[in-house]
């Protein structure tokens, strides 16, 4: 399904009005049902629908690899991802549903517990400013969909030197869970790795990243005060406010190399 609607809209510049064609991004609610039970119904872009009920199922700690996938079928045309799980998944309590500080994000299932129980980040991939300043202007070279409608957020995965798989998604936490979605499924190592992306870095982006052994956060907007305290505790780099050869390193420089030249 096309990502995109050409409309007609009026313009006005300067008190003139005219009449042109524009592109809007496309939304679709997506529905999982895990187990033959509704779990949760996500609004994002169209397309990857497997890709994005895996990754949300990843970053809700109902499954951490596709050895607990017992059966995954997509219908696109109803937008239905149906998720059987070889054991027993319990979403009743001690979750409880949330309303998430993400766009294009339904509620959350979240558990004090979940948070307190990660554990400290243990990559050692470094890198220097100049990569980080050449990755986030290929990650903005990247995001066709954002440039044609205005309407998406954009996230990926990338080495030091080269971004390795890209995802654009109307909900910043949608295009992460896609991300980590595809690596689940296609069992992809992504400890090795940074997470980029063009949105505000939250505490949920935060436990996301740390679930995944992801050392490198980066993003060109702002963290929250959460999201730094977070991601101190949890040894994850957080850099925020990317712009140019400038940006914001908010805890654990120490994986950002500094030229002896």
């Amino acid at each position: 399904m096309e990502k995109t609607l050409r409309i007609q809209i009026t313009r006005f510049t300067r008190g003139e009005s005219s009449t042109i064609e524009d592109e809007v991004v496309r939304e679709r609610a997506l529905t999982i049902i895990l187990n033959g039970e509704e779990l949760v119904t996500l609004l994002c872009s169209p397309g990857e629908f497997d890709y994005l009920a895996a990754g949300y199922l990843a970053s809700e700690d109902i499954i951490s690899s596709t050895a607990d996938i017992k059966n995954l079928l997509v219908n696109e045309s109803t937008a239905v991802v149906r998720i059987d799980t070889v054991s027993a998944v319990q979403t009743g309590q001690p979750f409880k549903r949330v309303i998430s500080s993400g766009c294009g994000r339904g509620a959350a299932l979240y558990s004090a517990a979940d948070v307190s129980s990660l554990k400290p980040v243990t990559s050692k991939l470094s890198v220097l400013p100049a990569q980080v300043y050449e990755l986030i202007r290929d990650f903005q070279h990247n995001s066709e969909l954002f440039k044609e409608t205005g309407g998406v957020h954009s996230a990926a995965i990338a080495g030091p030197n080269s971004i390795e798989f890209f995802t654009e998604d109307i909900g910043r936490h949608n295009a992460v869970d896609r991300l980590f979605g595809r690596a689940l499924l296609e069992k992809l190592d992504f400890s090795n790795k940074m997470l980029l992306t063009s949105g505000r870095i939250s505490s949920e982006i935060v436990s996301k990243v740390a679930r995944r052994n992801i050392g490198l956060l980066v993003s060109r907007s702002a963290p929250t005060s959460s999201a730094l305290e977070l991601s101190e505790r949890l040894n994850i780099t957080l850099i925020g406010f990317v712009r140019g050869e400038r940006m914001n390193v908010y805890t654990h420089p120490n994986r950002i190399e500094v030229s002896s030249g």
